[in-house]
């Protein structure tokens, strides 16, 4: 097994360049996650990930609807602020990556689209060379995502770095790859993606879910953490597209997952955050369909 320890500390003119744009973290709390990061790499173990294809699923009979949240900020943070509600929960982020994704061209942040992730976990300790499952391929029609079971988180919002020996808290990882730039055609009122994007996207999104009940391999009611898939100035995917697909399947499978939540980072397009508050099925639709 081959990895890179020293890959992530660069400091060539082009990185720091891309710290300038609104998507991006402070650059001094980014000096100071990547400092943090590199201390622990001596004491946590390396990260393991499997490629997992979406396969049919059978999840039982529709009995109950998930408590759902929108949150203003980011993954980790959620995480953190809300440790001592989610002891005892198999927590899984949703993480999402671009198509030219393949792991060892962090320095110029290569198809990253969350940096929190990369920076503030050991996350980056799974890319490993041979074997490694970036770039994300999806081949006769059937959709893949990465899973990675055990992610640690090494600092917290200021850069403050937790004891490596100490117990740190953990979470499960889905990473996939959302549509770039998809076709667009007019809906009634509005613009929408082409039923084969749709549909794309659907199984992509499918799989994410699948993922998070299929690993929970110790039986722990889960809390499934969802960002905005594909919404940002690179991908975009449209907004109401999203959120009509993540409606589905927090009806399909959200008996299964007790705990949903839509984590919009705080640098997010101003049009996400609310956008999603209105438009994301939460507890008071369940009422409404029980009636």
């Amino acid at each position: 097994m081959y990895t890179n320890p020293n890959y992530m500390i660069n400091t060539n003119q082009y990185y720091w360049d891309q710290l300038d744009k609104p998507s991006r973290v402070d650059k001094l709390k980014e000096v100071q996650y990547l400092v943090a990061s590199k201390e622990y790499r001596d004491f946590i173990p390396y990260c393991t990930c499997e490629l997992v294809p979406q396969i049919k699923f059978d999840t039982g009979i529709i009995n109950n609807y998930p408590q759902v949240d929108v949150i203003n900020n980011n993954p980790i943070d959620i995480i953190l602020d809300n440790r001592k509600e989610i002891k005892g929960f198999k927590i899984v982020v949703s993480h999402h990556v671009g198509e030219e994704f393949d792991g060892f061209r962090l320095p110029q942040m290569q198809g990253i689209r969350d940096d929190i992730i990369f920076l503030r976990t050991n996350f980056i300790s799974s890319f490993t060379l041979p074997n490694n499952n970036f770039p994300i391929k999806c081949e006769n029609d059937r959709v893949n995502s990465v899973y990675t079971p055990d992610v640690k988180i090494l600092s917290n919002a200021h850069g403050e770095k937790f004891s490596p020996k100490g117990a740190l808290i953990n979470f499960s990882l889905v990473t996939s790859v959302p549509i770039k730039n998809p076709e667009l055609k007019p809906y009634k009122d509005k613009m929408g993606m082409t039923d084969d994007d749709v549909a794309k996207t659907m199984k992509i999104v499918d799989n994410i879910f699948q993922i998070a009940i299929r690993g929970n391999v110790e039986r722990k009611p889960i809390v499934l953490i969802l960002s905005p898939f594909g919404n940002n100035e690179i991908d975009n995917n449209l907004v109401d597209d999203t959120i009509e697909i993540y409606n589905y399947f927090i009806c399909k499978y959200g008996h299964c997952i007790p705990n949903i939540i839509i984590a919009i980072p705080k640098n997010a397009q101003s049009n996400i955050f609310p956008a999603f508050q209105q438009g994301i099925l939460t507890r008071n639709y369940k009422q409404e369909i029980t009636k």
